[in-house]
């Protein structure tokens, strides 16, 4: 067949630019994605039941809720937290079921709950967590003009800016295609307040539920009626809305006769209504908008139309400032760019390479063209078989350039070793290639044999190196295929012009040939010396395994982190701000950009952003990783100065960190009461949490959040001695103490709340003169029939499959093992409590041993693989050999690199195992031919170990240096190949000295036995 091809040149060409042009178009066509499309196996219940505290929310809703949920098939666990007025549940799925599916099965379960339940309490909410939730974009409004506290003057500005971002900029922006959603957050809102005049009411004899009667009484019925006049009929309809603030005063009240307008009982006026929570951009008043994209939205053509409409509407409103942040875009554009051009590098290292060993420019021409090639082919085949170019698939690809060289350069080098034997070019160029088909096509599937049980690594991880897996072996099968039918065509095209000076060529080797044969001839010699060598540097990497620290994730480089805080007191949201304030300022710098949430968001989605007014959370944006850390030290050492307050710094939501959250602490203890009454006695659980926190041992952190509510308490006895009931007690407090809606109006397509009552009240105050009718006789002041106490419960009561915890956090230990068996020690002594353990400790274990069992699978594929190419049982073990050395160097360069033991880095070492035994595989398949020829065994051994010798270390050197532009190279990208990148480069490195040296040597010894060891003569 390529004794056919060599000699249609023209046609070869035109496939290869028909393929090159449909790999073009696919090119074009072919989805970018921060990460491949993966459903997020999560759902989340949320309860909302205003009145209820976090005990009633726990019994009522959540612990029934548990029991029937874990019933639910394919859900793997469950979390559950409790508090004021709210719950919240998260299920975690098995991957790979039916969200839908399970949706479906989880309303069903609520449905049988709630049929237990009140009519008057709230259905729980269930949504499906989905990756198109994540906001693409924030977007930061403020006005030009600083507005620090702001003034009643100011206040109007910004009700005009919050007017600007509900009724303007959100409508446009949620016009655009790639839109789905808009949220926004940090508005405020202006109301009607109707403020009774105290004095002039009692002296007309009008409480204040006569004047909310009258009120209501404004509100016409909307009713539509139709007349009829002779020959015609007209629609008829009663004005029904209330008169705007200008006449609202003026509305007029029958009052024991006299006729009264509102003015004469009560002050009405405008203001904003009284914020829950805040915005703040570095330090001033802001809006937040959170922009959803649609599912199938390019990021590009998103980005480009979201950026023309904020310039216009930046030249619109040059009062206001519009400030992108949090840009998804950016994050991908810079994750991919930094990634194809380590791509770029790469290719370019490799071509450079093969023209310093070849000397030949058109050798290195011939290299230069079928990469780009065999790339193009690549990205046809990702099209067709549905794959994005994401961080993963490029990274495959980075990984793959190496070995796409490596076919391309044993063809070219056996193809001259032939031509330079004096076979004429075109019998060099059939006799070279063919012989390298069967070893390139035997190491392909060494290849795919390693990469391919990657995908059945469990849960999303598995499923994201699916990616991986499939690029690799992809760009290395396409590599093949243009290696073994474009090279030898290109090649007689080439060389056929002149004859090749067979001593010239032998010239530039010798140096290197005879080195290589003074140093394998002086290895040969020593074969005890070499075992003994061989076997330190295994122990060596045995003891660099068992002082690695093992995770799920290598470390990566973060400019940007989000800080969450609960002050844990009840503080109100202006206090909340100035603590959050002083706190920032000590941080600040020009370089440091933060926007705080503090206190209730408005925003609809995300329950990650939804904050309790003690709350708030802070996006602080450095300009280099080293700035962040010093950053998060300070923070640190200020926060240190609240006691109660409980903080946390967490990554930056968006799909890399929504995929793989790592947010769970080194080891977790959970503390479990064995009564239940204990969840209501938070003295009990402190003194408990104070006696593990001072035993002497490991460091812990025990994020038990309480607070102080104030309790009022009824005195029953008295109130049924005067006739009166509790619910009479508490709606005239609620009147008294919170101004409540009466009325609603509609401005400028906006509602207005028309409230009445006092705008802000002392509850001592209102206590002493608030007073309660009896029988519309005698009025009895209430202070008379309630007492008011203090009474500290917990914020938040979180839970699990086993029911209400209290957590433990043990941070990094160097003996976690002992550490948990002192802290459980020490429960068992309390009594009252059992304690079991979870976090990133065992996570990190069960993955790497799921690892170590997909390497011995592989491990087993490649002998079968092997044997198959060789019909021997004992040659693949002689390939096979040289895995625990280039393990062994692995490890060590990870060791010495202060890297962890994560899935990148053991994916590394499946990749080398893989890699590496491909060069064996084509110097064993030399050496047998040799043998089979009559060669003697030693010399066969010798001129099989120099006639592979330049291709070995061309292939190896290509690819690590294919790997080397990531060590260097920044973005989510780079930093996840890194580990990836080091344990390939430093398997390699030991790898390929095992192939020159000690491959040989075990060759001979086992097919020579004993006789091996004779002096040769």
């Amino acid at each position: 067949m390529i004794g056919y091809l060599i000699r249609r040149p023209i046609g070869v060409t035109s496939v290869a630019v028909a393929l090159i042009l449909l790999g073009g178009v696919a090119l074009r066509q072919l989805p970018i994605s921060l990460m491949p499309e993966q459903e997020i196996p999560r759902i989340s219940l949320k309860v909302a039941q205003k009145g209820l505290s976090a005990e009633a929310v726990e019994n009522i809703y959540l612990d029934p809720l548990r029991s029937v949920l874990l019933q639910v098939p394919h859900v793997q666990d469950l979390e559950s937290i409790a508090e004021d007025g709210v719950g919240r549940i998260e299920l975690a799925l098995d991957y790979g079921a039916s969200t839908d599916y399970v949706y479906i099965a989880v309303n069903e379960e609520v449905d049988r709950v709630m049929a237990e339940l009140p009519d008057n309490y709230a259905r729980p909410t269930v949504t499906k967590v989905s990756s198109t939730d994540i906001p693409v974009y924030y977007l930061d409004m403020q006005l030009k003009e600083p507005t620090g506290e702001m003034q009643e003057g100011e206040q109007k500005e910004f009700l005009a800016l919050s007017n600007l971002a509900r009724q303007v900029v959100r409508r446009r922006l949620e016009q655009l295609q790639e839109v789905a959603f808009v949220d926004v957050s940090g508005t405020l809102e202006a109301e009607i307040m109707i403020e009774p005049l105290r004095g002039r009411m009692e002296s007309m004899g009008v409480s204040l539920a006569q004047l909310e009667g009258m009120l209501k009484s404004q509100v016409l019925p909307s009713l539509n009626f139709t007349i009829r006049d002779g020959h015609y009929q007209f629609p008829l309809s009663f004005d029904a809305e209330v008169p705007r603030l200008a006449s609202l005063e003026t509305l007029y009240f029958n009052v024991g006769g006299r006729v009264l307008q509102l003015q004469d009982l009560a002050r009405v006026y405008r203001q904003p209504t009284r914020p829950q929570g805040i915005v703040k951009t570095q330090g001033e008043s802001a809006i937040s908008l959170t922009v959803i994209k649609q599912p199938a939205a390019q990021m590009a053509e998103l980005d480009r139309n979201l950026n023309e409409v904020l310039s216009h509407l930046q030249e619109e409103y040059p009062q206001v400032s519009f400030t992108l942040v949090r840009n998804q875009n950016k994050l991908l554009n810079l994750a991919l760019s930094n990634l194809w051009q380590s791509l770029i590098w790469g290719g370019i290292f490799a071509v450079i390479i093969v023209f310093l060993f070849l000397r030949d420019i058109r050798a290195a021409i011939l290299i230069a063209v079928t990469l780009p090639v065999a790339l193009i082919l690549s990205v046809l085949c990702f099209y067709l078989l549905d794959i994005s170019f994401n961080i993963i698939s490029l990274s495959g690809l980075i990984l793959g350039i190496g070995m796409m060289v490596d076919n391309g350069i044993i063809v070219v080098e056996n193809i001259k070793y032939y031509h330079g034997g004096g076979a004429p070019m075109d019998t060099a160029c059939v006799k070279g290639s063919e012989e390298v088909v069967v070893p390139m096509t035997s190491s392909w599937l060494t290849t795919a044999a390693i990469f391919v049980p990657l995908i059945f690594l469990s849960g999303l991880v598995g499923a994201l190196f699916y990616d991986q897996a499939l690029s690799v072996v992809i760009s290395t099968g396409c590599s093949l295929a243009v290696s073994a039918l474009l090279i030898p065509v290109y090649n007689y095209t080439l060389y056929r012009i002149r004859r090749r000076n067979k001593s010239a060529t032998q010239a530039k080797v010798q140096p290197l040939i005879r080195a290589y044969e003074k140093a394998l001839a002086w290895a040969l010699a020593r074969p005890v010396g070499m075992t003994l060598l061989s076997l330190g540097i295994v122990l060596a990497g045995v003891g660099a395994y068992r002082n690695l620290t093992t995770a799920q994730l290598p470390e990566l480089e973060e400019t940007e982190i989000l800080l969450t805080l609960d002050w844990n007191e009840p503080l109100t949201v202006e206090e909340n701000w100035r603590r959050t304030q002083a706190l920032m300022a000590e941080v600040a710098q020009d370089s440091l950009y933060y926007t705080a949430y503090v206190g209730v968001q408005q925003f609809v989605l995300g329950e990650e952003r939804n904050l309790s007014p003690t709350q708030a959370q802070v996006y602080v944006s450095t300009a280099s990783a080293t700035h962040l850390e010093e950053t998060i030290r300070e923070l640190n050492y200020q926060l240190s100065a609240y006691t109660r307050a409980q903080f946390s710094f967490e990554s930056v939501d968006n799909l890399f960190n929504s995929l793989f959250s790592d947010a769970a602490p080194f080891i977790q203890g959970r503390l479990r009461p064995h009564d239940s009454r204990v969840l209501t006695e938070p003295e009990q659980v402190q003194a408990v949490v104070g006696a593990l926190e001072n035993h002497g041992g490991e460091e812990l952190s025990v994020p038990i959040a309480t607070q102080l509510k104030l309790v009022l308490k009824l005195d029953l006895p008295k109130l049924a001695l005067y006739g009166l009931s509790s619910e009479q007690i508490v709606n005239r407090l609620a009147q008294e103490l919170v101004p409540f809606e009466v009325l609603s109006l509609t401005e400028e397509g906006a509602g207005v709340s028309v409230k009445l009552g006092q705008p802000s009240a002392r509850l001592d105050d209102v206590l002493a003169t608030t007073f309660i009718k009896y029988q519309d006789t005698l009025a009895y002041p209430i202070s008379a029939f309630v007492q008011n106490t203090y009474q500290e419960s917990f914020s938040a009561l979180q839970a699990d499959a086993g029911g209400p915890y209290f957590p433990v956090n043990l941070l990094q230990s160097p003996a976690p093992e002992q550490a948990m068996e002192q802290i459980t020690e020490q429960v068992t002594a309390l009594g009252g409590y059992e304690l079991d353990f979870m976090g990133k400790y065992f996570s990190s274990q069960v993955l790497v041993q799921e690892l170590l069992v997909i390497m011995v699978v592989a491990l087993a594929l490649l002998y079968l693989i092997l044997t198959i190419q060789f019909e021997s049982l004992t040659q693949p073990l002689v390939i096979l050999l040289e895995i625990p050395l280039s393990v062994a160097g692995c490890l060590v360069i990870l060791w010495l690199t202060g890297h962890t033991l994560n899935i990148m880095s053991m994916v590394g070492l499946i990749i080398t195992s893989g890699i590496i035994i491909n060069d064996s595989i084509l110097k064993v398949a030399a050496i047998n031919q040799y043998v089979k020829e009559g060669t003697p065994l030693r010399k066969a051994v010798l001129l099989g170990g120099e006639r592979r010798l330049r291709p070995i270390v061309m292939t190896s050197l290509t690819t690590m240096l294919a790997m080397a532009p990531v060590l260097f190279g920044g973005g989510l990208g780079a930093e996840l190949q890194k580990p990836l990148a080091i344990t390939v480069i430093g398997g390699l490195g030991i790898g390929t000295l095992a192939s020159l040296f000690l491959i040989p040597q075990v060759y001979g010894m086992l097919r020579g036995g004993w006789a091996w060891y004779r002096k040769p003569s």
